[in-house]
């Protein structure tokens, strides 16, 4: 089953009024509670607040040291293109995962994030969440990632003081 959201204004953040906020996402399946999977990205905080947000739903993540030993053990130099992407789903594979999940940030104010199932190469849920303006000097990423996490899962939008619950 699909499903589409659209959130408005976020309206619990106010920095000189209401800073406007949009997310959007949509799922084919949600994983199952013991789902095996990784999570990458290239934003610390990004990758460490997506693999919380899911520990905490039940899925359990491979640690990227193991995916960093697999990296070398194959001689896979990542280079930032689409060529990584296939070398992360092979990767992803001799790990055991059985999903792939990229957080992608655009400065601090854009996230989006996608899984992949890594035996059909299939997305399976995306969300999405930037500010639309400019919000202060302040990073928002962290919140940004949960709020991408809640559209693609098809839960209500959060009260924006603790998205991540």
């Amino acid at each position: 089953m699909m499903q589409k959201l659209n959130f408005g204004c976020i309206a619990s953040i106010l920095i000189a009024g209401c800073s406007v906020s949009h997310s959007d996402g949509f799922h084919h399946e949600l994983p199952s509670q013991g789902l095996r999977v990784v999570v990458w990205g290239s934003h610390p905080v990004a990758a460490a607040t997506a693999s919380t947000w899911l520990q905490r739903r039940g899925l359990r993540i491979v640690e990227r040291s193991r995916l960093t030993q697999i990296l070398a053990e194959q001689k896979i130099v990542l280079t930032s293109t689409r060529d990584e992407e296939a070398d992360l789903l092979r990767v992803g594979k001799l790990a055991g995962a059985e999903q792939l999940i990229f957080v992608e940030t655009v400065g601090e104010r854009s996230v989006s994030i996608r899984s992949v199932k890594l035996e059909t190469a299939e997305v399976v849920w995306t969300g999405s969440s930037a500010f639309k303006r400019e919000i202060g000097g302040k990073s928002y990423v962290g919140e940004l990632v949960c709020e991408s996490l809640r559209a693609a899962w098809g839960l209500p939008v959060s009260s924006f003081s603790d998205p991540c619950e």
